[in-house]
């Protein structure tokens, strides 16, 4: 029973924290999540896309496909760690959001360009390129949710994203591309012009939304960081 007391009493008072501060968390939350519609969707579907369209088997795509994904991923940490950083040093608190909202828009003609070409040398060099900009997605939604946070909170902050507006672009990623594609596409390429349509219409959505709460971040964090230094 005290644990359970406790846990309600710790989400009642992360609930309290979040309706304190409307406009950062509305943007924030939504903003990741749209994002993430980008990043499960395209991973769930990159392989049979590659299967349907360039008639690669599964031990090829496996190869070329994981060493993309990886060397990406890797690159993309460190150049967000880095550039972050940068950016926090010279005073934006809002550094996590305004990176990423801008990663959002370079990817974008990017991910379009390769997710709808025929040939596979431009499409993982084009997904490795979108993944650089886009995979540190949790890096930058955990590190500004616990910049913004108290510390006794920060926890249960980040399972909450994760329960709700995380759980819900998982889900949402891949469904939206299967819908696309049965929809209203048709061919072995529908999968690759879906994944592009998705692309278009999210990535500029969750850019937008990610800078409109820049703002908010700046002054909640500057309001953090005068809490915890008085």
């Amino acid at each position: 029973a005290g644990w359970g007391s406790d846990l309600l009493s710790s989400y009642g008072e992360l609930i309290a924290f979040i309706r304190s501060r409307p406009r950062f968390f509305a943007c924030h939350y939504s903003g990741f999540m749209f994002a993430s519609f980008i990043m499960v969707g395209g991973a769930a579907w990159y392989p049979a896309h590659m299967a349907r369209t360039f008639g690669w088997d599964a031990g090829k795509i496996g190869l070329t496909l994981g060493l993309t994904l990886a060397a990406a991923g890797i690159a993309g940490k460190l150049i967000c760690g880095y550039c972050v950083d940068a950016l926090y040093r010279r005073g934006w608190r809002d550094a996590q959001m305004r990176w990423y909202a801008t990663c959002l828009v370079i990817a974008a003609p990017i991910g379009v360009f390769a997710t709808t070409s025929d040939n596979p040398w431009i499409f993982l060099p084009g997904v490795g390129l979108v993944l650089v900009l886009l995979s540190p997605l949790p890096a930058c939604y955990a590190t500004s949710l616990n910049l913004v946070t108290p510390n006794e909170l920060r926890g249960a902050g980040i399972a909450f994203f994760a329960a709700t507006a995380g759980l819900i672009g998982m889900a949402c990623g891949p469904l939206i591309v299967a819908l696309i594609s049965d929809l209203f596409l048709a061919g072995p390429s529908s999968i690759g012009h879906a994944m592009a349509i998705m692309i278009a219409v999210f990535c500029p959505l969750a850019a937008g939304i990610l800078a409109y709460g820049c703002g908010a971040m700046r002054e909640a964090v500057l309001e953090a960081e005068s809490v915890q230094g008085g």
